[in-house]
């Protein structure tokens, strides 16, 4: 049986997947973004404006399930990069300096390259 907090946090995993599942832009619905198996490095620019934030994250790579979580106000670019907004999360937390909301240069990136779901499964079906 379910504890209270591990209730509460089951409902707050599934209602951060409904809120990243609505991210993405309807021409993008075809690819995947959040799962295990998408993969995800962390890009900052390094120059004498990174903030320490930003900094903490430089050359990770993360997991689909792992960016919902980390990285709350995500903006999907394509379906091959995304915008962190790491800024714009610190901002709503109350925990921002110097820095606009919207000044995060940073991007994670695809690191291995995904298809449509439905052309690969064809793609091999016809191989």
């Amino acid at each position: 049986m379910l504890s209270a907090i591990e209730a509460i946090q089951a409902v707050q995993q599934v209602l951060s997947l409904e809120k990243a599942l609505k991210r993405i832009p309807d021409h993008l619905k075809q690819y995947t973004f959040f799962g295990d198996l998408d993969q995800w490095h962390y890009y900052s620019i390094g120059d004498d404006k990174l903030c320490e934030y930003c900094n903490q994250h430089e050359a990770v790579t993360y997991s689909g399930s792992e960016i919902r979580g980390i990285f709350p106000d995500l903006e999907i670019v394509d379906k091959n990069m995304i915008y962190p907004r790491v800024h714009m999360t610190l901002y709503k937390q109350g925990k921002f300096g110097a820095w606009s909301k919207d000044s995060c240069r940073c991007v994670l990136v695809r690191q291995l390259s995904e298809e449509p779901l439905a052309r690969t499964l064809t793609d091999k079906r016809v191989r």
